[in-house]
């Protein structure tokens, strides 16, 4: 009489889930692409792979100077990533809330930014700023309000104001226009709310500084 002594062993995956940056290798083949791999089945285990691949951020700066005035922009060209920049010269301290694309250095000094996306993350070469312009703008006969702005930022200086231009943070001009004469009003309803830089023009000098938009 033939009989048989049957045992049926269910079949399982056994998932390892990994993140990687830009490619991974398992099982011998290298993967640089997201999803699901499936590697081999041993006692009725499937070994499976749920692997995320991040791309790596660019971890450049560009560098913009505004016209005339006082402020340096840092701008990491990797655009929709978390950012922190670090001070170079404080053995890579992070640097206080400053956590946007753009950074304007108030101080000379030597500064990077790390650019993270997902678990992957870069740091910038250090960019060193070795020369913050000055000039005879009297900033205690200077006055501005309010800031925050909604609608008009209303200037005054002792000296004639020739101009004043308003940039955004890369140093696009965004608005610009005559005045001469010691006080003024601008119109900045128009501009959708953030962080803009408003430079004043005298006869003999500049001043830039920053205006919150409401």
């Amino acid at each position: 009489t033939e009989k048989l002594n049957l045992t049926i062993t269910p079949s399982s995956d056994n998932v390892t889930t990994v993140s990687a940056c830009d490619s991974y290798t398992w099982n011998g083949t290298t993967y640089t692409t997201s999803g699901i791999k499936t590697g081999p089945t041993t006692n009725c285990v499937t070994e499976k792979l749920n692997l995320t691949i991040t791309t790596t951020p660019i971890g450049t700066v560009s560098q913009i100077t505004l016209l005339g005035s006082s402020f340096t922009v840092l701008i990491a060209d990797q655009a929709g990533a978390s950012y922190q920049w670090i001070d170079c010269n404080n053995a890579n301290t992070p640097i206080l809330g400053e956590i946007n694309q753009t950074f304007t250095p108030t101080v000379l000094g030597t500064y990077s930014v790390i650019v993270s996306s997902g678990t992957c993350s870069v740091n910038s070469d250090c960019i060193v700023i070795s020369r913050l312009k000055t000039d005879s703008f009297d900033v205690n006969a200077f006055n501005f309000y309010p800031n925050p702005v909604k609608d008009n930022l209303n200037l005054s200086y002792s000296k004639e104001i020739i101009g004043v231009k308003v940039f955004n943070m890369i140093g696009r001009i965004l608005l610009e226009k005559s005045i001469n004469a010691t006080t003024a009003q601008l119109n900045m309803s128009g501009l959708s709310s953030g962080t803009y830089f408003v430079e004043v023009k005298s006869l003999d000098s500049y001043k830039t500084f920053k205006v919150i938009k409401n």
